[in-house]
């Protein structure tokens, strides 16, 4: 958090680069590091889970120059970022570059969580429910993806492995309502925080 902070009043075109290089840099280095010792396994490694989603669509803006779907991404990203870092779906037979790719790519979505407030981006009410609506659909394919592979990408099938809140939460699928209202009210207060950014009149 200390990194973050001393981030935060740095200049808007290091915060960019910076991210960018993390960004290349985690996602370059995981596939090739799983691919070349044949570990990877598509019930596990696709950038499917919302986070790592997020993270390549930021990547992607950047490669492009467009901030159109930053609404989204910031929406994506606040809550992304501080949960990842509080808890985790990590295990002890979790490879190196797993839990490197994991905190990196968390680590990245709360920097550009900071680079929004930094450009004083803004979300309008019609952005949140284009992006709660992007939500929706991925989540359908996302169900979809895990009926056919077997996989677990966002947790649909059942509660995430390694230390975190959902022991808290009851048997599938009453616990799938609950990471879904967790993540509106995620979105409720990111907007609300962001809402202050907008230029007065």
């Amino acid at each position: 958090m200390l990194v973050l902070y001393k981030v935060y009043f740095s200049d808007l075109k290091i915060i960019k680069r910076t991210l960018f290089s993390l960004l290349v840099l985690n996602n370059v280095s995981f596939y090739i590091i799983l691919l070349l010792t044949n570990k990877f396994n598509v019930e596990y490694h696709l950038p499917l889970h919302l986070c790592y989603i997020t993270e390549i669509f930021i990547l992607i803006s950047f490669l492009f120059g467009s901030i159109k779907i930053y609404p989204w991404l910031a929406l994506n990203s606040m809550l992304g970022g501080i949960v990842g870092f509080l808890s985790t779906n990590l295990t002890s037979n979790s490879l190196f570059i797993e839990i490197f790719h994991y905190y990196l790519s968390h680590f990245s979505l709360l920097l550009f969580t900071l680079l929004i407030f930094k450009l004083k981006f803004y979300i309008t009410i019609k952005q949140i429910l284009k992006s709660i609506l992007a939500n929706i659909l991925i989540l359908n394919f996302i169900i979809i993806y895990n009926i056919q592979n077997g996989s677990n990408y966002w947790f649909t099938n059942h509660k995430p492995p390694g230390f975190n809140f959902s022991f808290l939460f009851p048997d599938w699928p009453h616990y799938i309502l609950i990471l879904i209202a967790f993540g509106l009210l995620s979105y409720c207060l990111t907007f609300l925080l962001l809402i202050n950014n907008k230029p007065k009149q």
